[in-house]
């Protein structure tokens, strides 16, 4: 009894740390959000000089890949637990803000497989670059997570549970993350 309390705790320590971390980088002016911003920018500059242009722009693989992947449930108790921890951790990184309040978010993140309280798979919409999986571990270090392995796959150790992360870095065909727990 006194392990579920605690695995309560932690998820609902996680849940709030998340979302304060959504919070900074939301209404915090963080490279991430201007990079986009200047992004945003550039191609409207881009769409204003190419307004005779009508053919449609072939979307990129990865987001070929995201649109064609099927969304799961987490199965078994441990991996629900994990995919409370992680979810909200990738979707901060990966998800778009809006522009304005009354728009809603785009969901960049689905998790893709779940086996048997082992293994967890999360497809992006866009490319994973190194710059994601720093603010990733930087996340994860926020929340108490130890950092074991620095570089691609990724290991910590949170909450006595030890973790591999293999991200698809620069894949232009598919990108997301491989959880090993």
């Amino acid at each position: 009894m006194k392990t579920k309390i605690k695995s309560i705790i932690i998820t609902i320590v996680v849940i709030v740390l998340a979302a304060v971390l959504i919070y900074i980088m939301y209404f915090m002016k963080t490279p991430v959000n201007i990079k986009l911003e200047e992004n945003q920018n550039l191609e409207e500059t881009l769409n204003n000089e190419n307004a005779t242009d009508t053919s449609p722009e072939p979307l990129p693989m990865a987001q070929v890949y995201f649109n064609e992947s099927l969304s799961t449930e987490p199965q078994g108790a441990k991996s629900q637990v994990v995919d409370g921890v992680i979810f909200p951790v990738l979707k901060m990184i990966f998800n778009l803000a809006p522009a304005n309040p009354e728009e809603i978010i785009i969901d960049n993140v689905k998790l893709n497989i779940s086996s048997d309280d082992n293994k967890l798979v999360y497809v992006f919409n866009r490319t994973c670059t190194d710059e994601d999986v720093e603010n990733f571990k930087i996340a994860l270090k926020t929340m108490g997570a130890k950092i074991k392995n620095e570089s691609n796959p990724v290991t910590a150790e949170y909450s006595s549970m030890n973790f591999t992360f293999n991200f698809w870095l620069n894949d232009q065909q598919k990108s997301g993350v491989e959880v090993s727990f």
